[in-house]
Order: C-alpha cells, then structure tokens, then sequence
C-alpha cells in the first residue's frame, strides 16, 4: 500500500482530497500537513511514497516552496501539484521544483484517483 501526505490550506480542501481519493486502491493517508508551514521535519518521518501538494496562491505561501520541501524531505516520493495554473511557465516552475505530476483542479473528483 503507498503511503500518502497531503498538504494543503483549508481543512474542507484536505477533506475534498481524502473523500476523493478513499475509492482509490492501494493508497493510504498517512498525514494531512498544513501547506502554509513547512513540514519538512513531519515528511522525513512519515516516510511517504506520495506527497499531494495543493496549490494554495491565498495562502501567502507558494506551493513550489512546498515542493522542494518536499523533494529534500522525500527524494524518492513521487511528488503531484494540484492546481489551476496549467500555463506553460506555471508547470515550468512545478516541475523545476521537484513536482513529477501536475494535476489540474479541473479535473473531476473521480478522476482524481485514477
């Protein structure tokens, strides 16, 4: 079973994860980290295969900082973004960042597992 962390802002957006990721085989939530502070202490320990990132641009913190938080803490965790900056500098940047999947908030609830 992969093991997931999950960083975002506002507990109703980490709650709208976990609901539509629960239907997904073979992925357990293992944290669900505040995205506004640094969480690279928490991801060292809980050792996750997955770190979904939430884009949080009202958060007063970019989530590219996150990521390569994240990408120290974890270099072997694949790393997803989930955002609605799908422009060709924004991606550039993610993925500059550590991000090894960008995923738009676009994209249905159901899908988002797969």
């Amino acid at each position: 079973m992969k093991r997931l962390a999950i960083l975002a802002d506002h507990s109703l957006v980490v709650h709208a994860i976990r609901s539509a990721l629960r239907q997904t085989a073979g992925l357990e939530v293992v944290a669900l980290l505040d995205g506004r502070l640094p969480a690279t202490a928490e991801l060292v320990d809980l050792d996750a295969d997955l770190v979904l990132v939430d884009d949080m641009p009202d958060a007063g913190t970019a989530a590219t900082d996150r990521l390569r938080e994240a990408r120290a803490a974890l270099p072997e965790a694949r790393l997803v973004l989930l955002t609605l900056r799908m422009d060709d500098a924004d991606l550039e940047e993610a993925f500059e960042a550590g991000a090894d999947t960008v995923i738009s908030k676009d994209v249905h609830s159901v899908a988002l597992g797969t």
